[in-house]
């Protein structure tokens, strides 16, 4: 063998050597993942929170008594407020969990936002989500052609998501 065949293998083998510890490595932090999320999941059914168990393969959430398959948006919203643990996500915040850009139009958040809430009553799921809007504005129009002002209302608008458990 030449010196750069030895070289060679060399690198081979300590790149193998840091492979292997880094895979030990990481089976490690994984199985302290798991632990900690199952803590976490102990700790939210000890202060009447139902527990979700979220089966990514088949957009499947489970709770105790019950289960919903939702389509891949869908799951993705539960999962997220899910994860926020009873804070309010803005509407950035789940656009961005969602779709994965925050610049989603709002009106296709409202709208999944809406087939989501019909779709998990009819599957009695232990959670309500609520939306979070703003206070109704009164804006001043003026017309341009006879100088009149008048007031008209704006419909409030939709900043966030909140996960709360059903009373």
């Amino acid at each position: 063998m030449n010196p750069r065949d030895i070289e060679i293998q060399n690198r081979i083998d300590a790149l193998m050597s840091a492979m292997g510890e880094m895979c030990a490595e990481l089976i490690v932090l994984r199985a302290e993942q798991e632990e900690r999320r199952e803590g976490k999941a102990r700790e939210r059914a000890r202060s009447g929170d139902v527990p979700l168990v979220f089966d990514p393969d088949g957009r499947t959430i489970r709770w105790d008594g019950g289960s919903v398959r939702l389509g891949k948006k869908p799951y993705k919203f539960v999962q997220a407020l899910y994860l926020a643990k009873k804070k309010r996500m803005r509407i950035a915040g789940i656009a961005k969990a969602v779709w994965g850009n925050v610049l989603t139009a709002p009106h296709t958040i409202n709208v999944t936002f809406y087939n989501l809430v019909d779709e998990l009553k009819k599957e009695n799921f232990p959670y309500k989500i609520l939306n979070v809007k703003k206070k109704r504005k009164v804006v001043e129009v003026k017309n341009p052609i006879t100088g009149d002002t008048r007031q008209i209302a704006v419909q409030p608008e939709i900043i966030g998501f909140m996960f709360r458990i059903k009373k």
